[in-house]
């Protein structure tokens, strides 16, 4: 039988991620941490470092235009190297507690980790996901949106209109011509992730805020802004330039 963890955590094997919580902040912003370090931080009678608690951390924003089957940008995306596996992992529970799919940023450009992170989403097979094509388009130089599909190497091929009569899949990609576009789009299909799973660990962080507020005095917006202070924290240190 195929497990809830196996199907999620292949690759974690350093860390239990029974011990791991989902803050979902005003519905943009993902932080998943460790909860037994937060706990073991209490035993040495310290103020928990946030920093070293967080696994993993998502920002999604609206698409650029377009309704992409109702799917979320995911806008900024970083991983602890203390916690392989979780990147992953906090893709599919961001789709999950969000209950729709996910797309890569159609705002700006996607990062090579980020192309790397969505290839192994595309392999629903292992990933767990579920693929929902889109229909893609850019706006030219004259405003005029320019559907397209994409060739296996990543390159964008213009097309002669949309792939389907359906507007609901039509999803605007970041760039004004085919390189642009090729260069900036990280994933030109959206993905859905199995309802129900993150709700253990949206309910673990619960289990959280209670005992923050007894042993350190912190109430909820304190702890959750220390979470999403420590995300971008995460952020900006895995890709600072």
């Amino acid at each position: 039988m195929i497990t809830l963890y196996s199907l999620l955590f292949e690759e974690a094997e350093q860390w239990n991620p029974n011990n791991l919580a989902l803050a979902v902040i005003r519905n943009v912003k993902f932080v998943l941490y460790d909860t037994a370090k937060l706990r073991a931080t209490d035993e040495m009678h310290n103020q928990p470092n946030i920093k070293d608690l967080v696994a993993a951390y998502i920002l999604v924003t609206p698409p650029r235009s377009g309704n992409c089957s109702g799917a979320a940008s995911v806008a900024l995306a970083a991983r602890n190297p203390a916690y392989p596996g979780a990147g992953i992992m906090l893709y599919k529970l961001v789709s999950s507690a969000l209950n729709k799919p996910i797309t890569s940023d159609r705002e700006n450009s996607t990062s090579d980790d980020a192309k790397a992170m969505w290839k192994k989403i595309e392999d629903v097979g292992k990933s767990g996901f579920t693929r929902l094509p889109l229909d893609n388009y850019y706006q030219g130089m004259g405003a005029d949106n320019i559907y397209f599909t994409v060739n296996p190497d990543g390159t964008v091929k213009d097309g002669a209109g949309p792939l389907t009569p359906d507007t609901s899949d039509d999803c605007e990609a970041p760039g004004i011509d085919p390189r642009d576009v090729g260069q900036n789009l990280g994933e030109p299909d959206a993905f859905q992730a199995a309802g129900g799973i993150a709700q253990p660990f949206i309910q673990r962080h619960q289990e959280q805020l209670a005992f923050v507020e007894e042993r350190f005095g912190w109430n909820t917006k304190k702890f959750e802004s220390e979470l999403e202070a420590a995300g971008g924290v995460l952020f900006s240190t895995q890709y600072r330039h």
